[in-house]
């Protein structure tokens, strides 16, 4: 009833929708994804889902995820967040600039992360994958908030620094830190004031951890943007918003292995808990 536009983003999955061997026989993730998409868009959302532009690009959908973890990588990130931006330029009134790669630094860590499959075989059976530190070569200045449940986990001031928890990068500690999760200090809920940008535009994002790697690059133009994982959140979200309100717009992204699980409501502790 806030009348905030909303866009979809249905992240891909691990498993390629078009993969004829696996997806749709082993595994029905992508299945679960088509019904919720066909469902909203019987309800006139707006959806831009990202398997299907992967398909027309006519990328290669495994070099988007590392091979020990579920997650994809932060290129794909950086490329989700450019579609968001385009698709956002589109179907509503705010204008976000838009960025290229040519636009950012890379730093490349050889045999750095150890995914949530690799720490299960561990190293005796795989290699660490490597994984790419994205920058952008602009200044920005930013304010950064994370939260877990509980505590607040950082309060930091600066460049586009502030939303990286460089010690999940340096501390090559496979089985105890995750280079994934050092885009926006992993799985968390995030404050981002950008005073760089020439707008007062206000985003909220709601998610998964697919977001870690694309906060920060929407951040980049927008003047505040607010993300929610609902697992560490123990409040309203519904509350919040009329709280904290207007927002000029709102996303969801969801990667479809999230479908899987069965909804609870037994606390405001649940992904899809939006109460």
């Amino acid at each position: 009833n806030e009348n905030i536009p909303f866009i979809y983003v249905q992240a891909p999955y691990k498993i390629c929708k078009y993969d004829e061997k696996y997806s749709g026989i082993h595994d029905f993730s992508n299945q679960n994804a088509d019904a919720v998409i066909a469902n909203l868009l019987v309800n006139k959302v707006d959806v831009l889902d990202l398997r299907e532009l992967i398909h027309l690009e006519n990328k290669n959908h495994y070099d988007l995820f590392f091979k020990t973890d579920h997650h994809w990588k932060p290129e794909t990130g950086v490329w989700a967040a450019q579609k968001i931006i385009e698709k956002i330029d589109s179907k509503t009134n705010l204008k976000l600039k838009s960025f290229y790669d040519d636009d950012y630094d890379y730093k490349l860590y050889k045999k750095a992360l150890l995914g949530s499959y690799g720490k299960k075989i561990t190293l005796a059976k795989t290699k660490p994958d490597d994984f790419m530190l994205i920058l952008p070569k602009k200044e920005y200045e930013i304010h950064f908030e994370a939260f877990d449940k509980h505590n607040k986990i950082a309060d930091n001031f600066g460049n586009f620094n502030a939303m990286i928890d460089f010690e999940n990068i340096n501390s090559k500690d496979f089985y105890g830190k995750d280079p994934y999760h050092a885009y926006c200090y992993g799985s968390s809920n995030n404050f981002v004031e950008n005073k760089t940008v020439n707008n007062n535009y206000k985003i909220l994002l709601v998610g998964d951890s697919f977001t870690n790697v694309v906060l920060p690059f929407i951040a980049q133009t927008t003047r505040y943007i607010y993300r929610f994982d609902l697992r560490y959140f123990t409040g309203s979200l519904e509350s919040y918003i009329k709280i904290n309100g207007p927002y000029d717009l709102c996303i969801a992204l969801y990667n479809p292995d999230q479908y899987n699980q069965t909804p609870g409501f037994v606390t405001h502790e649940e992904l899809f808990d939006f109460r």
